[in-house]
């Protein structure tokens, strides 16, 4: 099992477009800092803060449905390729992508 070594999730958007974890700390800032930028922009900052935000859930997803199919699902050829670009996503997410 990898050992994650970054901050614990869940991770939530806060009104400035900031990342924070549960104990207020600053995990990422998907926009400028501001809640008055134009409405468009403020949309595209938001929804990049709330994809940061779920990193965490989407990390503890991938690893878990890997666990799942590699102890259920060894003998099925077609989902091979799906494995892959799994593990390959949660290397990337963990840092131990080559």
């Amino acid at each position: 099992m990898t050992v994650n070594k970054h901050t614990p999730g869940p991770w939530c958007v806060d009104d400035y477009t900031n990342v924070c974890c549960l104990d207020g700390g600053l995990i990422a800032v998907a926009g400028d800092g501001r809640a008055t930028l134009p409405r468009g922009k403020l949309d595209i900052c938001r929804s990049n803060g709330r994809l940061i935000a779920a990193a965490p859930d989407l990390l503890m997803t991938l690893q878990n449905l890997v666990g799942l199919a590699e102890g259920h699902c060894r003998d099925l050829h077609h989902y091979k390729a799906a494995l892959d670009d799994a593990r390959a996503a949660i290397a990337k997410a963990t840092g131990e992508a080559s």
